[in-house]
């Protein structure tokens, strides 16, 4: 066996990790109406479910950048599968709304863990110039979880009901933390191999200190107003409302309001496939590429919102 193999080998199981973890943070869209119907939630209640996840997710970054430089991407990303799984088997037994937070919380912190595990895999066995290819086949193949959280969910929903579909994909992921722990190490070294990529060595840093540093750079900001504008947007609608919102409005079953819903998700994928293309394309100016994303997007929402404002002017 050679580098390549054991390579890919972390690489792919890891990246197997984050499409569940994409999976779980979106998988509620579906499951909504049958939840709050089970468990009579309120709507608010039911968006206090689905954002737990990401209030926790948030919460923990900082927190989870720190454990994986302790613990390793290895044992860093197999207690993040294993949490995950555990909350959404919880999710699935779940009899009241504090036992759904609860299992809801665990998908938190068991996410929060997984994407930043996969790049510092990739940091250390990766070359410089295959780094970024292989964050565009991450990205790729991390949105079919996103995929999968919404027409493939709702088949599953219809056949087995919401609470066994959660189960099934709970204990999937507890599969997979399995999986990690006895089939991948924490370096190259440990294969016998020297890293391709960047091993740097832990070293005591004042947090607080460093927290300052990152929020005085301007890519800090840039990033922070695409992940929550963009980002925010696109997940309100795929990880909750958007399927509600068909399914009241227009009177559609689940099933169908995930088929439509799942084109944002593929438009996501879509798009991951030509990261790598960009960044060669735009290799000395690639800011160009979000500012045309930016663009597009910004024009689809002003036209949504001429539809609206149209709508409203009928009505008045």
């Amino acid at each position: 066996m050679n580098y390549n193999f054991y390579k890919w080998r972390v690489w792919s199981i890891l990246a197997i990790s984050f499409v569940m973890s994409l999976f779980h943070r979106g998988a509620i869209g579906v499951i909504s109406g049958d939840l709050s119907r089970d468990l009579g939630l309120t709507a608010t209640e039911l968006g206090n479910v689905a954002s737990i996840t990401f209030y926790t997710y948030a919460f923990m970054q900082i927190p989870a950048g720190l454990l994986l430089d302790y613990l390793g991407y290895k044992r860093i990303s197999y207690y993040g599968a294993l949490v995950t799984g555990i909350g959404s088997i919880l999710l699935g037994i779940a009899t009241n709304v504090t036992i759904a937070y609860g299992g809801r919380l665990l998908v938190g912190l068991g996410t929060s863990v997984i994407f930043i595990s996969v790049l510092k895999a990739q940091t250390i066995w990766f070359k410089k110039d295959d780094f970024t290819k292989a964050s565009g086949k991450l990205s790729f193949i991390g949105n079919l979880g996103g995929v999968i959280a919404t027409f493939p969910l709702a088949i599953l929903v219809s056949f087995m009901g919401w609470r066994l579909a959660v189960i099934l994909m709970g204990s999937i992921c507890v599969l997979i933390a399995i999986i990690i722990k006895f089939y991948i190490k924490n370096s190259p070294r440990e294969y016998g191999f020297e890293p391709q990529g960047i091993e740097l060595k832990s070293i005591k840093i004042n947090v607080f200190k460093s927290i300052r540093e990152v929020l005085k750079l301007k890519a800090t900001w840039r990033n922070f107003f695409v992940l929550f504008t963009l980002v925010g947007c696109t997940t309100t609608i795929t990880g909750l409302w958007g399927i509600n919102y068909l399914t009241a409005v227009y009177g559609v079953s689940t099933t169908k309001a995930s088929f439509y819903v799942a084109f944002i998700v593929y438009g996501l994928v879509c798009g991951s496939l030509f990261v790598d293309k960009a960044t060669m394309i735009f290799k000395k100016n690639i800011i160009i590429y979000p500012r045309i994303a930016a663009i597009l997007n910004s024009v689809f929402w002003i036209y949504i919102l001429w539809l609206c404002f149209k709508i409203v002017l009928k009505l008045a």
